[in-house]
């Protein structure tokens, strides 16, 4: 079960890799316009400049006119002074096309992971999400940023250029060819196997950067373990196998280069021996060919530079078709074309026959029927395995059901627009992540829109807000990277108060008290039992003792409910429910 738009094992041409790519400079076409506009002109300039230099020695210094002479000069100056200006007006216009349309990739790709579905983020892994975000993104911004629209102009030039020469010395143009020809053909023999080891290369430094996230985030396990040296160890391994390969990567570059200086030098030795035999036999004049010298220079600089952005562009290919099939990829959980929008929520969830399965698994839930009137509070208890995470997440919509229809006030939930869905849901998870700020943020996290009171109600209302208040900094504390300067317990807590900050009209409690210790979790869920009144409420429980007074509690094994009851008739069943009740208290017996 992955968010899959397309069969993305498949590869998408170049040409279409390219072409999304360049869709985010489409929206900026006025500025491309002036961009290419002033680019033609900067080049029209640059072109003239050496015919301008040709003339003024064959023509001009001979006369000795000194008053032509500073006319020239001046004119000179004055295209010169043009050029800059309009070279300037283009290098800002292209920085400015070039930050637009990488800053738009980067925001497409980062929505784009926002809005993907749960069996994404359970399918892979934190490493790659960075890699993605980080080294993918970065190496295609660089086709904005390093040769786009640069190569437009510079191939324009080229070509006008070459034309000229032709028109000049036709056998020279020749030379000039020959000597660039030698470096293309032999160039993308070499660019091949450069595409072929990047890709190698991309994908050991994906594993390296994993390694890396891995090794931070798991300093904890590591100390505990003394696991420092196998760390190392792995770290080695895995740097020394990126290394190796970007090394690879950068040999066939180098020997790219090379190349190129090799076959222009001997295209710039033909050119001056048989340049001076001409100049010598008066076939060729010197202004001619001082003319002939710079656009020589210039035309092979700017072909190697095209064909060195085309290659590298090729490249960066292979980290833009890994954004284009990221981004190619549908949210299996997504809004269908009309979605509903309800004016009020009860809170009646009807389970009809729900069935669920993960891909690699059997079936979690199995034929399910189940009514959870408005505002009541069901427990979930059972072994391990059961389904009864499961059952949380079918109704906040992480997942949807393989059969079967669960329905919200009677409307199935695949028909309402999912954020109203989510948004009248309160979830507590046994883990709750806190984000690397103040804890009002995170209790605020939960309604954005809340106030410093109904922050301070809702840490008071989880019993924290003390706690809160006996911190230097108070509300302001900062928590640490995912809460680490925080207990566990006090973590819990500010995950329950930014749960109550929502003002849910539904509350799904995924053992959210069991880090708290038996104190502090009697006290909230003192304040929880008077704070859930009206809101239906579905919570898992470890502790028995918590769900006492709950509405009903359902006995949960391999995706089916096998018993149900209030507390008191479950105990009277002497069932499974009551076989569990009294080995949670022989375990609470054993601990004391």
């Amino acid at each position: 079960m992955k968010d899959i738009g397309e069969d993305l094992n498949s590869s998408p041409s170049k040409l279409l890799i390219y072409s999304w790519i360049i869709s985010f400079i489409k929206p900026y076409w006025r500025t491309l316009a002036l961009l290419v506009l002033c680019g033609i002109i900067v080049g029209g300039i640059e072109v003239v400049i050496p015919k301008f230099i040709q003339y003024f020695i064959d023509s001009i210094l001979p006369q000795n006119n000194t008053g032509l002479y500073i006319k020239l000069l001046m004119g000179l100056a004055l295209l010169i002074v043009i050029m800059i200006v309009f070279m300037s007006v283009r290098n800002m216009l292209e920085r400015q096309l070039r930050e637009k349309a990488a800053k738009d990739l980067q925001f497409k790709v980062f929505q784009h992971l926002r809005f993907l579905g749960y069996p994404y983020f359970e399918n892979t892994s934190i490493g790659e999400n960075v890699t993605l975000m980080n080294t993918d993104v970065t190496a295609v911004q660089d086709i904005y940023r390093k040769f786009l629209p640069g190569v437009l102009w510079r191939s324009l030039f080229a070509l006008v250029s070459l034309g000229i020469m032709f028109s000049m010395n036709a056998i020279l143009t020749i030379i000039t060819l020959a000597s660039f020809i030698l470096y293309y053909f032999v160039g993308p023999v070499l660019e091949k196997k450069v595409a072929k080891v990047n890709k190698v290369a991309s994908d050991t430094l994906g594993v390296y950067e994993k390694h890396i996230y891995d090794s931070v985030v798991s300093v904890t396990e590591v100390r505990a373990f003394y696991s420092q040296n196998w760390i190392l160890r792995q770290y080695h391994d895995k740097y020394n196998n990126y290394a190796k390969q970007w090394l690879r990567r950068s040999t066939y570059i180098y020997t790219s280069e090379s190349l190129r200086y090799l076959s222009f030098n001997i295209g710039a030795v033909a050119l001056f021996s048989y340049g001076i035999v001409l100049v010598q036999s008066g076939s060729l004049m010197i202004g001619e060919f001082i003319a002939f010298i710079l656009y020589f220079f210039s035309v092979l600089g700017i072909l190697a530079n095209v064909v060195s952005d085309i290659t590298q562009q090729k490249i960066l290919m292979i980290q833009g078709e890994r954004l284009y099939k990221f981004c190619s990829q549908n949210p299996m959980i997504h809004n269908i074309k009309t979605p509903v929008h309800v004016s009020h929520i009860e809170g009646q969830i009807d389970f009809e026959n729900v069935s669920f399965h993960y891909p690699t698994k059997a079936g979690i839930l199995n034929q399910l029927n189940l009514r959870i009137l408005s505002g009541e509070k069901v427990a979930i208890v059972g072994f391990s395995g059961g389904g009864k995470s499961s059952l949380l997440k079918l109704i906040n919509r992480f997942y949807d059901t393989s059969s079967g229809v669960i329905k919200l006030d009677g409307i199935p939930i695949k028909n309402l627009d999912i954020g109203q869905l989510r948004e009248s849901i309160g979830y507590v998870f046994q883990e709750n992540y806190l984000f690397s700020s103040s804890i009002k943020e995170n209790i605020r996290f939960g309604n954005p829109e809340a106030s410093d009171e109904q922050v301070i109600n809702a840490a008071k209302a989880a019993f924290i807000h003390d706690s809160i208040l006996s911190l230097p900094e108070g509300y302001d504390t900062f928590v640490g990277d995912r809460g680490n300067r925080l207990s566990g317990g006090q973590k819990q807590r500010i995950a329950i108060a930014r749960m109550l900050v929502k003002d849910p009209k539904i509350v799904l409690l995924d053992e959210a008290t069991s880090a708290l210790d038996q104190v502090t979790e009697r006290e909230v869920q003192f304040a929880l039992a008077n704070l859930l009144k009206g809101r239906t409420t579905i919570a898992i429980a470890h502790r028995l003792s918590t769900i006492r007074d709950y509405d009903r509690i359902l006995f949960m094994d391999k995706g089916s409910i096998i018993e149900m009851g209030t507390w008191e008739e479950l105990v009277g069943k002497k069932g499974a429910f009551y076989r569990l009740l009294k080995g949670t208290e022989l375990d609470e017996r054993n601990c004391v």
